[in-house]
C-alpha cells in the first residue's frame, strides 16, 4: 500500500522522545527537497535539532531561515508565539505590551491550560497559510511534534476546545486549526519508533489514538536504527569451530553473539509491529558512525527515496 506522503502540505512526526523524530524530519525534508519541494521543518517546543543535522551551523530561532536549497527550518517556542499572537489581535505595540506584559496577565496566560500548546499548534497553522504572491510559500511542513505524552495533547487539544466553546473568536480560530489536522488532503502523520519494547508499546498505543483521539490521517511508521544481520549462525559455528587456531576468534566471536542477540530482539519487536500495526513500514538502518552528521542524514533520505510505500 502507497502512502501519498509527498502530496500532503502538512506532515507530522510524532513518537517517543528519543526515537529519531526530528532525524526522520531532516531526512524526510532532504527527500521531499529532492523531488522539487519547497519544505519548512517546524520544531515545536523543544531543543533546536533539525538545523544542526542539516549542517547549518548556528540556531534559527523562531524566524524561518534556509538552511540548504529548498529547505527552511523554526523552532517554534511558546513565547514568542504567543507574542506574536498578541500583536496581531491587539495590532498596536503599545496596547499589546499594556496588556500582554502586565505582570498580572502574564502569571493568568502562564496558569491557563494548554495555552501553551494552542499557540504552538496555532503557529504552525499560520505558517501552513503563508502565502507569496498568491501562491503557498511552501509546498511541505514537516511538524517535529513534542514526545508522545506533549504531542498528543497538542493535536488534541483544538478538540476539547471545540467541544467545550462552539461560537465566538476563540472557537472560529481553534475549528481552522482544528479543520487541518483532519483534513485528509492536506494533513498526515507519521510514527517514528525503535524496535524496543516501549518505544514499540508507546508507537502501538499512539497509532489506535491517531483514529479515535486525533482523527488524523495515518501515514507510515519509521522503525529506526535497525541493525543489519551481519553475521549468520553458520559464521558463528565456523568461529567457534576455529577459535583455538585464532588468537583474536574469541574476540570476534563475542561481538559477533552481541550482534546476533540484539539482531534476534530487534526482530522480535518487528515482527510484532508487523502483527499489530496497519501502517505500512519504513525500515530505517543504524548509522554506524564516529559522528551523526550531514552525511548520515543524507544516506537516511537515501532509505526513504528506496521505500516503496512512499510516493
Amino acid at each position: 500500500m502507497a502512502v501519498q506522503l509527498f502530496d500532503k502540505r502538512f506532515v507530522v512526526m510524532a513518537g517517543k522522545g528519543g526515537v529519531g523524530k526530528s532525524t526522520m524530519a531532516a531526512a524526510t525534508a532532504i527527500s521531499a527537497s529532492r523531488r522539487g519541494l519547497r519544505v519548512l521543518v517546524v520544531e515545536l517546543g523543544g531543543k533546536e535539532k533539525v538545523a544542526n543535522l542539516l549542517g547549518y551551523q548556528g540556531n534559527v530561532g523562531y524566524t524561518p531561515t534556509q538552511v540548504r536549497p529548498n529547505i527552511d527550518v523554526i523552532n517554534v517556542q511558546p513565547e514568542p508565539a504567543l507574542a506574536e499572537y498578541g500583536l496581531m489581535k491587539l495590532r498596536f505595540e503599545r496596547l499589546y505590551r499594556a496588556v500582554f506584559e502586565n505582570s498580572l496577565v502574564k502569571s493568568l496566560t502562564r496558569m491557563i491550560p494548554g495555552m501553551n500548546e494552542l499557540v504552538l499548534i496555532g503557529k504552525a497553522w499560520h505558517l501552513e497559510q503563508e502565502t507569496i504572491d498568491g501562491k503557498p510559500r511552501w509546498d511541505m511542513l514537516i511538524i517535529d511534534a513534542p514526545a508522545t505524552g506533549h504531542g498528543v495533547s497538542l493535536l488534541v487539544l483544538p478538540h476539547v476546545i471545540l467541544e467545550a466553546v462552539q461560537s465566538g473568536p476563540l472557537a472560529s480560530e481553534t475549528r481552522l486549526i482544528r479543520d487541518l489536522l483532519i483534513d485528509r488532503k492536506r494533513t498526515i502523520m507519521n510514527i517514528v519508533t525503535l524496535p524496543e519494547e516501549m518505544p514499540v508499546n508507546e508507537a502501538l498505543d499512539l497509532r489506535k489514538q491517531m483514529e479515535t483521539t486525533l482523527r488524523i490521517q495515518p501515514g507510515v511508521l519509521f522503525v529506526n536504527r535497525i541493525w543489519p544481520q551481519t553475521i549468520t549462525k553458520h559464521d558463528i559455528a565456523l568461529l567457534e569451530y576455529t577459535k583455538s587456531a585464532h588468537t583474536n576468534t574469541a574476540e570476534v566471536l563475542s561481538n559477533g553473539r552481541f550482534f546476533g542477540r540484539r539482531t534476534t530482539t530487534q526482530q522480535r519487536h518487528i515482527d510484532r509491529l508487523r502483527q499489530e500495526c496497519d501502517l505500512p513500514m519504513v525500515r530505517v538502518e543504524n548509522q554506524f558512525r564516529a559522528s551523526f552528521d550531514m552525511t548520515a542524514i543524507e544516506c537516511i533520505a537515501d532509505q526513504i527515496d528506496a521505500s516503496p510505500f512512499l510516493c
